[in-house]
């Protein structure tokens, strides 16, 4: 073979060489930024959906929204809004579940600036076997807190909510902080933990506790989609104890490293489904009694250890009676 046609073949093989190389680099760096472009797409979830109470057959809502800004809470003054503007605002706050916010798991109290916001949106719905929870979701420095006790990163404009008019006022903040208001029950618990620098601490020590009243979680049924306990109360002193079983005379506190603190209420539920039904009871030494608590009043409880308190009463004053409830 002459000499020109050896360097054409060579020259061929060359092309050859570099078009492979060149499609391989090419190749490779498609397939990392393929790999790149779908860590960030897992990455970046969409917010779920919140509840909606579009489909409710209610015509009127009530509509709160708070403001702490880290020495006084701003309280929108609850009020009834007809279903078409509470729709408009339920809109407004599920625009938030179209953003794209990244999912975080790594959320701290030390991450919260302020002003903190928090909306919550019930249903006025006054036959108790209708029950339907409302909705809260709370908002600060990026970061958006569901009631499931979700945490993502986004950015909402939460200050379009605050329309104010003359019933709006100003509430000096005590030394409790954001747990001054269950507004604020989303931050307590959420990235899946409790967040004691929230809550309040229970004094399982104080001389409160009625070590005479025996109470004893009998049966745990359902209500409203939510547990109804049967609480068989016991005394076993030589006075009698007074209780009611209301509203007001009943709470709950979550054990969180080891330690007691008082439970917040949910915001989105009615205050009237704590206890079925009232009671104005003198329990005699050695006499039995039953009582039936609604634990909806407090929304979806974590997996934890917990205890009802049941408020009354003995000749030395107020004293309480605790049951033991395990998630």
């Amino acid at each position: 073979m002459c000499p020109e046609m050896n360097e054409l073949v060579e020259s061929k093989k060359t092309g050859k060489k570099i078009i492979l190389v060149f499609g391989i680099a090419v190749l490779t760096l498609i397939l990392g930024l393929s790999g790149f472009l779908i860590f960030r797409f897992a990455e970046l979830q969409r917010i779920p959906e919140l509840k909606r109470i579009d489909g409710l057959d209610v015509n009127y809502f009530d509509v709160s929204v708070t403001c702490y800004d880290g020495e006084n809470y701003k309280y929108v003054s609850p009020n009834s809004r007809t279903k078409e503007e509470s729709l408009a605002l339920m809109d407004a706050v599920h625009k938030f579940a179209s953003v794209k916010g990244r999912k975080v798991n790594n959320w701290t109290p030390d991450k919260i600036t302020y002003p903190v916001y928090s909306v919550t949106i019930s249903p006025v719905i006054f036959k108790s076997e209708a029950y339907v929870a409302g909705e809260t979701v709370v908002w600060s420095n990026g970061y958006l807190f569901t009631a499931s006790g979700d945490v993502y990163r986004c950015s909402p404009d939460f200050r379009s909510f605050l329309k104010t008019d003359d019933n709006d006022y100003v509430r000096e903040a005590d030394l409790e902080g954001i747990a001054y208001a269950r507004a604020f029950r989303p931050l307590f618990y959420a990235g899946s933990k409790w967040h004691k620098e929230f809550l309040n601490p229970f004094n399982t020590s104080s001389d409160d506790h009625a070590e005479f009243v025996e109470a004893e979680i009998t049966e745990i049924s359902e209500r409203n989609g939510f547990p109804l306990v049967t609480v068989l109360l016991t005394n076993t002193g030589e006075e009698m104890w007074c209780y009611e079983d209301r509203s007001l005379f009943v709470t709950m506190v979550v054990v969180v490293d080891g330690e007691w603190y008082y439970l917040y209420h949910d915001p989105g539920v009615d205050d009237d489904i704590r206890t079925i039904p009232g009671y104005d009871e003198i329990l005699e030494p050695g006499a039995q009694d039953t009582v039936q608590i609604s634990l909806g009043f407090y929304g979806t409880l974590p997996p934890g250890d917990y205890m009802i308190l049941i408020h009354g009463e003995d000749s030395s004053g107020y004293c309480y009676a605790c049951a033991e409830y395990q998630k």
